[in-house]
């Protein structure tokens, strides 16, 4: 994050943002006009340009977690998706960002944290192309391997200038035992992140490139491998594009997990708010946009926080079991089925109070951590009045 918080686009708008935009190329080159359509714009309304991203489902934008940081309700957040020019936004599809939803165990106080991974869901449907991620078996993460970075902005540290292109620049992975040594006693660096650049610097993204995509060609077509988020010392001793300041990245095969849940988790509730004693307590969580994300078979987990405490809750929707170790709902749940019913008691059986309760599909099999229940993705208040 390289001295994130200290950049601004210009001295007027400094004191207005939430979080600075970050990373920026430098040394780079434009690119070709429509050669990268799944690249994103993060904007915020009246202040503009914000972080990258990448579309990675019609409905689904990834991106960094420290972007995110801070912003609330009072600024309005869209995607500009296939953006050339930030001067010409007509020219790329523009989409209101609904929600967003950072990696559960990303610590926005916490300059060195890792986990700096982040989703957009937006409001409707993109129609453009989608970027592919790369899985760990391609390998393709591999020291001295050429990557592309992407990004607006900042080409000259000193000189806080700004590219209206977009631009693109060549780097090589490097190994994370080299970045390491780089940055000993600096950063602690870990296997979920990924470093790219040259010892000799000069060419590196930098400030507001935080949230673009690196990527690899695999010998048929480009995949992301990486999501621009660190690098340079802490204090700025050493700034982006000098020696040994290697861009460090968010490994993208290392989240794959916290992507496919939310992308899975396509659902909602469609029950009441409040319940009383004399009705039943009924909860069913429906699909979406069943036609639109096929899917595989999966696991659904259900939970409800009770007394402070998270309890999953298994069983049949009629005879609910709770356990406060991580058990799913419904098992190898086939794509056929969209509607599902997880409560139908009589509200009466529960005390009276108010239940925060929370649904997550995951991958067949799979499993997940519990916190990641909680990231908000499927939720609800409930009420219970006597």
């Amino acid at each position: 994050m390289r001295l994130i918080r200290i950049f601004s686009f210009s001295l007027i708008l400094l004191s207005s943002l939430p979080v600075l935009a970050e990373r920026r190329i430098i040394n780079g080159g434009d690119t070709v006009k429509g050669a990268w359509p799944w690249m994103v714009s993060l904007q915020i309304d009246d202040i503009g340009h914000h972080c990258g991203g990448t579309l990675i489902d019609p409905y689904w934008v990834l991106t960094a977690a420290h972007c995110l940081d801070n912003l609330d309700a009072s600024f309005s957040l869209r995607v500009a998706i296939g953006l050339y020019q930030n001067s010409n936004l007509e020219d790329s599809e523009l989409i209101q960002v609904s929600r967003f939803f950072q990696h559960p165990d990303w610590d926005t106080y916490n300059y060195d944290s890792p986990n700096d991974v982040a989703l957009l869901l937006l409001s409707r449907p993109s129609t453009s192309p989608l970027v592919k991620l790369a899985s760990p078996e391609q390998r393709l993460e591999t020291s001295g391997l050429l990557s592309i970075a992407l990004g607006w902005g900042v080409t000259h540290v000193r000189a806080i200038s700004f590219s209206d292109t977009l631009q693109q620049v060549d780097l090589p992975l490097v190994s994370l035992e080299t970045c390491r040594q780089a940055y000993s006693g600096n950063r602690h660096l870990i296997s979920s992140q990924l470093c790219a650049g040259f010892a000799e610097g000069g060419k590196d993204t930098c400030f507001g490139d935080s949230g673009g995509p690196l990527v690899v060609f695999d010998g048929v077509e480009w995949l992301q491998v990486g999501i621009t988020s660190d690098g340079g010392q802490l204090g700025g001793s050493i700034p982006c594009a000098d020696r040994d300041a290697y861009g460090i990245y968010s490994k993208v095969s290392a989240f794959l997990d916290f992507v496919d849940n939310h992308l899975l988790s396509d659902v909602s509730f469609t029950n009441a708010e409040q319940f009383s004693a004399s009705e039943r307590w009924h909860m069913q969580l429906v699909e979406k946009n069943p036609n639109f994300h096929p899917r595989p078979s999966v696991d659904i987990w259900f939970g409800v926080v009770y007394q402070e405490a998270l309890w999953f809750i298994s069983g049949s929707a009629q005879q609910p079991v709770l356990s406060s170790e991580p058990r799913p709902w419904a098992q190898q749940v086939s794509a056929a089925q969209t509607e599902h019913t997880v409560l139908d008691i009589p509200a009466a059986n529960a005390a009276p109070g108010t239940y925060p309760v929370y649904a997550i599909f995951t991958k067949a099999g799979q499993g997940f951590t519990p916190v990641a229940l909680q990231s908000g993705v499927v939720s609800q208040v409930i009420t219970i009045v006597p």
